[in-house]
C-alpha cells in the first residue's frame, strides 16, 4: 500500500570501523540501512526505507544520498551494516509526519433529516463532517483545505473550508421532488479520491388546502 514518505535532507554519512574501532579506508563495501526501532503508531512494523544501500569510497566512507522512510507517523531509529559485519544502531531518531491531504474521510456522518412539507427540503439534525488522510492514512490536520459536496438529484453544490483540526463541516439542505435515498460526493483538490455517503429522506407530509365557499345571504 502506499505510504507517507520522508526523505531526509540530511543524508546519514557512516565510516567503517574495525573491530577497535579504528577507521577502514575499503572502497566498495555496501552498507544497509535497516529500522531498528519503528514508530510506535507502527506496532506491525510495516514501515520500509528507500535507497537503502550506499557503497563506501576509497576513504571507507557511505553516504545514504536519497534515504527515505514509508510508513506510519512516528518516531523511527535507524541501523547501519556493511557487508560481512556488524550492525551500529545509530542514537539519533527520524519523525516521520503526516504527508499532504489525498483522502477524504468521513469523521461524523450526515443524519436525522427532518421535512419541511411547506419549503419541500430536508435539514439535518446532525451535519456531516469531513477529515483529511494522507496516502498511508495519516490524520492530516491542514487548515484552508476547500472540500465540496454535491446530493444526487439537485443542482446546488455545498463547500466547507477544514479548520485548524483538519475538518470541514457541511450544514446540507435538501431539496427536490424525491425523497428516498440521496447520495453525498465529497471532493477536494488534489484528492485521489471521491468520498460518498448515502442518506435516505423521509417522505414528506402533503400540504393541503382546503377551500370553503362563502355562502352569501340571498
Amino acid at each position: 500500500m502506499p505510504q507517507t514518505t520522508l526523505r531526509l535532507h540530511r543524508p546519514p554519512v557512516v565510516q567503517l570501523l574495525d573491530a577497535e574501532s579504528n577507521n577502514v579506508t575499503a572502497a566498495g563495501i555496501t552498507v544497509t540501512a535497516t529500522i531498528t526501532q519503528f514508530s510506535a503508531n507502527d506496532a506491525d512494523k510495516t514501515s520500509t526505507l528507500l535507497v537503502s544501500t550506499a557503497v563506501t569510497n576509497a576513504q571507507g566512507v557511505a553516504t545514504f544520498t536519497g534515504l527515505g522512510i514509508q510508513g506510519l507517523i512516528g518516531t523511527y531509529k535507524l541501523g547501519f551494516t556493511p557487508a560481512g559485519g556488524v550492525t551500529q544502531a545509530s542514537d539519533k531518531t527520524v519523525t516521520l509526519k503526516s504527508g499532504e491531504p489525498k483522502k477524504l474521510i468521513v469523521l461524523t456522518a450526515a443524519a436525522g433529516p427532518e421535512g419541511n412539507s411547506t419549503a419541500g427540503t430536508w435539514s439535518l439534525t446532525q451535519s456531516p463532517v469531513i477529515g483529511l488522510r494522507d496516502i498511508s492514512n495519516n490524520e492530516v490536520i491542514k487548515s484552508g483545505v476547500t472540500v465540496t459536496a454535491t446530493v444526487t438529484g439537485q443542482d446546488p453544490t455545498f463547500s466547507a473550508v477544514t479548520g485548524d483540526q483538519g475538518k470541514a463541516t457541511f450544514p446540507i439542505i435538501f431539496s427536490g421532488n424525491d425523497a428516498g435515498l440521496r447520495r453525498i460526493t465529497y471532493k477536494a483538490s488534489n484528492v485521489n479520491n471521491d468520498l460518498t455517503a448515502d442518506i435516505t429522506l423521509p417522505l414528506l407530509t402533503p400540504v393541503v388546502s382546503v377551500w370553503v365557499p362563502v355562502q352569501r345571504r340571498a
